[in-house]
Formats: structure tokens, sequence, C-alpha cells
């Protein structure tokens, strides 16, 4: 009799687990720099004025398109304002590339270029836009998400 009532109790407390995790809600758009789409770029949303556990983070493919992810593949961002910021790499300074599961040969490569080289890899986008503190760009996150988000870069 005693084993059903505690299956029970542990489902029950299992089912009432949920998360903590402050609301989040889609969002995709398109990154161009004048009027051209930026391909492999990365876009990150950081909520402004509040630090929250997590940042968004969504990478460009060749049309500049999007889509945030901040726990699971594409759910979005917190809801509130965001400073959203962009970065990246100049394709010369990507080592490795291909296989870089440990004990590749491009892994190997990547931690020899890494433990030689000790200037950092070229950004390809102009400074103001890679920084929380100078970027222009702010986006405001509601409930119902966003899915026309058009960042210019000038």
């Amino acid at each position: 009799m005693k084993k059903p009532i505690l299956v029970v109790i542990l489902l029950l407390i299992a089912g009432c687990g949920g998360t903590d995790r402050p609301p989040l809600a889609p969002v995709s758009g398109v990154l161009l720099n004048g009027d051209k789409p930026v391909a492999d770029a990365t876009v990150t949303f950081n909520m402004e004025g509040k630090e929250m556990p997590r940042i968004g983070m969504g990478k460009t493919d060749s049309e500049g398109k999007f889509y945030i992810t901040t726990y699971d593949t594409r759910d979005g961002a917190y809801i509130g304002t965001h400073v959203v910021t962009i970065s990246k790499i100049a394709a010369s300074d990507v080592v490795g590339g291909g296989d870089m599961e440990i004990g590749s040969e491009a892994y190997g490569k990547a931690m020899e270029a890494a433990a030689t080289n000790t200037a950092p890899p070229k950004q390809e986008i102009p400074d103001r836009y890679t920084k929380v503190e100078t970027s222009p760009l702010k986006i405001t996150v509601e409930a119902g998400g966003k899915s026309d988000v058009k960042l210019i870069m000038e």
C-alpha cells in the first residue's frame, strides 16, 4: 500500500519542477550592411539594464537571416529591450575548420595556432557594433515575438 502513495508523491513533486526562466519570445530577422546582407555573423541580444542568466544569439545565413536562441534552438530572446551586438571573425583567422573533434588533425592545428598566435582574430564588423557600450542597435521584444527585425549597419 505504501508504494503507490510514494509513487504518486514522487510524480507530483517531479511535475511541479517547471523552470525559473524569465519569459522568452521568438525573434528572427535580417542583418544588413547598408542594403547588403551580412553572412556568417553572430547576432547577440543583450538585455538592457538587467542582468539575465543568458544572452540570446543567432548566426546569419548567406542572406543575412538569423533566428535567436537563448536556451533551446530558435526559442527567442527575453521580453524587454535589448542592445544588439554583432561580430564576425575574418575567414583567414578561423583555424582548423572541418572536424574539430579532440584528437583530430584540425583540432591539433587549431591548438597549435592558438598557442603561437598572440594577436586576436580580425573582426570584420565595425568596432562600435561589437560592444554593448557602443552599439547603436536596440530592439524591444514583446510577448508575441518579432519575426521582422531589420538590423542595418551603416
